[in-house]
């Protein structure tokens, strides 16, 4: 880790006092979203308790543990792991396997294997951590229910729902029982498990607890809060998926309307609510209403977005087709005019 620059000078006063202040620093622009600026400071910090104390040294650790955190913010991903193992080697052999921090540093190491799709591996590691922290800390601890929350996320990923399901029914129920029912985690548990349900085709299970998880965040909330409006938004999709459209539409107007006040006529949430509202119109046969907004979306993502981004070619391209399902076929010709018209040879030449 190279340190160059006006921070050299800081570099050569390498006590204890300057290398904590580094340390310090470098988590203070960490945390005021400066990961860029404050992985110089920790670079400095870890380099320097290395030298001073070991590689083992507690403070050391805690160092590169921090450092490993800037990494993952900032995308580096294998410099973060690398980090990350070394911390769990030191803390295994000098603290032991079931100790608080060496448990925590499986669960970073897991987290980022997960963030570089090494699922097995960061399932096998949420394993040891969740049978570690049921033994020594019991099975309701909220670090516990924490480990098996991440431990199911990572079934999911997996594919594996049904292992997935098992343990997010066990964190729901034990969160409602410490925490209550109407405890941000309690709901947050809540929408996962029917996020599972919903995978596993089991609808209305998923729609009873999307009731549930909306009603609660109505009556916390507000009715405009944006996770009001992501809960209304995933039971009108689970009403779509019942057949259920008319329950579906209504809610869905009610998301759009909220997000063009609250967002504004442009934002990607809000223009995902009028594609989402646009085809459940198409499935109830209005398609006038459908077109309608299609078009519009359209318009946005093209101004939003620019012409050649992918969703605005996706609302293109679905628009031009649903054109021909009606049998506007002149438009559909015209749209698809226009779009060739605006890429370049090269382009088009690809297609």
């Amino acid at each position: 880790m190279q340190v160059d620059g006006p921070l050299q000078n800081l570099w050569q006063f390498r006590t204890e006092g300057v290398v904590k202040m580094c340390l310090r620093f470098g988590y203070f622009l960490y945390s005021d979203g400066k990961a860029s600026v404050g992985k110089r400071f920790e670079c400095i910090a870890v380099n320097s308790y290395t030298e001073i104390f070991g590689t083992n040294d507690s403070r050391t650790l805690t160092a590169m543990n921090n450092l490993a955190s800037t990494y993952r913010s900032l995308g580096q991903m294998n410099e973060a792991a690398e980090l990350h193992e070394k911390v769990l080697e030191a803390r295994q052999s000098t603290l032991g396997m079931e100790h608080p921090d060496t448990l925590t540093c499986i669960n970073n190491l897991a987290s980022t294997y997960w963030s570089l799709g090494q699922m097995n591996e960061a399932a096998e590691l949420h394993e040891k951590v969740l049978e570690a922290r049921q033994r020594t800390l019991g099975m309701e601890h909220p670090d516990t229910l924490t480990s098996m929350n991440n431990l199911s996320l990572t079934y999911r990923s997996l594919g594996q729902m049904k292992e997935a399901a098992e343990l997010h029914e066990k964190v729901l129920e034990a969160r409602q029982r410490t925490s209550g029912v109407e405890h941000p985690d309690t709901l947050t548990s809540m929408n996962n498990l029917a996020s599972i349900y919903r995978s596993l085709g089991q609808m209305k299970e998923a729609a009873e607890l999307h009731e549930k998880v909306l009603e609660a965040r109505q009556r916390t909330l507000g009715m405009e809060h944006p996770d009001t409006l992501t809960s209304m938004n995933n039971l009108a999709s689970t009403y779509w998926s019942l057949g259920q459209m008319n329950e579906a539409a209504e809610l869905h107007e009610k998301v759009l309307e909220a997000r063009q006040r609250t967002l504004g006529m442009e934002h990607p949430a809000t223009l995902s609510s009028m594609y989402n509202l646009a085809t459940t119109y198409w499935e109830l046969s209005r398609s006038e209403d459908a077109i309608h907004l299609f078009r519009a979306e359209l318009t946005k993502c093209h101004n939003h977005y620019g012409a050649h981004h992918k969703d605005t070619v996706a609302s293109c391209m679905n628009l031009i087709g649903k054109y021909h399902e009606v049998g506007l076929v002149a438009e559909a010709e015209g749209l698809l005019t226009q779009y060739l018209e605006s890429l370049s040879t090269e382009e088009r030449n690809v297609m």
